[in-house]
């Protein structure tokens, strides 16, 4: 896997936990990304099974971070107005 491809996996990972975070405890969500740059270099360190120079390992936060982003503009898309939290008990409520 070249790092690129493993910076949009671990994107789209932290992106569906920060998600599911939101949604599970009926929290709006946010406006912006909630993820730090400090929490993209955590994830960077503990997943990446080699050295990596200063230079790549950089660059694999700038891809997580903007990648995070975009998935987290495309979930709220999908979620339309309503909050999560209110979509969930609608999807349970029987019909």
């Amino acid at each position: 896997m070249d790092l690129e491809q493993f910076a949009h996996c671990q994107a789209a990972s932290w992106t569906e936990l920060v998600w599911k975070s939101f949604v599970s405890e009926r929290r709006a969500l946010p406006s912006e990304w909630p993820g730090s740059i400090e929490q993209a270099r955590f994830l960077i360190a503990i997943c990446a099974n080699r050295d990596l120079d200063a230079g790549d390992s950089e660059r694999l936060v700038e891809i997580i971070q903007q990648r995070a982003r975009t998935l987290r503009q495309e979930f709220r898309s999908l979620a339309g107005p309503v909050s999560p939290g209110a979509r969930i008990i609608a999807a349970r409520s029987p019909n």
